[in-house]
């Protein structure tokens, strides 16, 4: 397994030292890596060790203090490695509870038993009432702490004799690298500020009833749409900012001074129509703006081997997460806005996905069913009852 490498030299390395060539997703010490921990059948090892573990207990002849003492000593401890890496999705969370839960009052599988007592309250601590079992969810979050824990004991005095060693300075998020902000949430528009600030800027420099229609035409196309051309390019841009700036180039357009009111004989829509359609081709910061991420998408199945690819794999999945219909993943990043820009087209029948088709290549990176290689749709739309007769749905070709 490499980054960057063919997998040809991987080969020819792994027959040298002696060993086998791994490939995402694998399991390093028990633990998954490589594969999409947010999803239920991720986990399926945890609940089968619970369930695994129950069916050697004869649930009842064991009394209560002891059904007590097994829950906080042995099924507590089962998922603990899982859960300090990764957060637990809450329908798996629902199901250890609940099977927990059913240990607990004497129940066995698939059997229905009333209970006297809240299984909340049973995981409430002692000096609430409870039990002190502890929920999962609880548990769950105490060890993924730890980790901002073990970040912040990392001193600044070691950081600042690292950067006296290399001769540079010590930032802290967040920060702005090249102009473009980093470690800052950009969905937020407080964040967007600068871009409105740099349009409002470059306006007032202008006197707009000084230039004629056909230059403010020019300028809004040439210098007012390149302005936020770099932060497009990352990020999806809010639908209030792209509200707020479409409403300033549509002011300037018209002649309007700002905080003044002008009657236009055009909607601005009109005015952002291609020339085909009738419009003056100044087109749409939206538009723009889901122009250029789409890029990434052409980029991550072009570049296949890079290593911000692998990266995106990693985290969301073999397919960086662009096949699959939901519109909102539990991982949140530049990635995840980058994915819901380009599949919100689709809400209006406008699927930008499906333009684009795959060359058969190597046999690893073009999926039979899934992927357009072969006419204007995917094979397991074109052939859905012999889709579902397939054993291996995930074929690649």
């Amino acid at each position: 397994m490499g980054i960057c490498v063919s997998d040809v030299d991987i080969s020819s390395v792994a027959n040298v030292i002696g060993c086998g060539v791994a490939k995402f997703p694998l399991k390093y010490l028990g633990v998954p890596v490589g594969c999409n921990m947010a999803w239920c059948v991720n986990w399926e090892s945890i609940v089968s060790k619970f369930s695994s573990k129950l069916s050697h207990w004869k649930t009842r002849l064991i009394s209560v203090g002891g059904r007590h003492s097994l829950i906080k000593s042995v099924l507590n401890s089962l998922p603990t490695y899982f859960m300090s890496i990764y957060k637990v999705p809450v329908l798996i969370c629902s199901k250890l509870e609940s099977m927990r839960n059913k240990f607990f009052i004497g129940s066995e599988i698939g059997e229905k038993k009333m209970t006297w007592v809240s299984w909340n309250k049973c995981l409430a601590s002692k000096i609430s009432g409870g039990l002190g079992i502890g929920s999962i969810l609880a548990l769950n979050a105490g060890l993924l702490f730890k980790w901002i824990w073990r970040f912040k004991q990392k001193s600044d005095v070691d950081i600042s004799s690292v950067a006296n060693v290399i001769g540079c300075g010590v930032a802290k998020l967040p920060l702005k690298y090249l102009g473009v902000p980093v470690g800052c949430n950009m969905a937020w528009c407080i964040n967007w500020e600068s871009i409105v600030s740099k349009f409002s800027s470059k306006l007032s420099h202008w006197k707009t009833r000084l230039i004629s229609v056909g230059g403010r035409h020019s300028l809004i196309k040439s210098v007012l749409n390149s302005l936020p051309t770099y932060f497009m390019s990352i990020y999806k841009v809010p639908v209030s900012i792209c509200s707020k700036l479409e409403s300033m180039r549509n002011k300037f357009f018209i002649g309007s001074e700002i905080g003044e009111k002008k009657m236009t004989w055009v909607s601005w829509n009109k005015c952002l129509a291609s020339k085909i359609s009738g419009g003056l081709g100044i087109g749409s910061i939206l538009a723009l703006n889901a122009g250029l991420l789409f890029k990434w998408i052409w980029r991550f199945n072009q570049k296949s081997t890079d290593l911000w690819v692998t990266v995106i794999k990693a985290i969301h999945g073999p397919n960086g997460g662009i096949h699959v219909d939901s519109m909102h993943s539990p991982i949140q990043g530049t990635w995840n806005g980058i994915l819901s820009m380009i599949k919100s087209p689709k809400l209006k029948s406008i699927d930008l996905l499906s333009l684009c088709t795959r060359k058969v290549g190597n046999g690893a990176s073009v999926r039979f069913w899934d992927d357009i290689w072969c006419g204007s749709q995917p094979l397991k739309c074109i052939f859905p009852r012999i889709h579902m007769l397939d054993n291996d749905k995930g074929c690649t070709l």
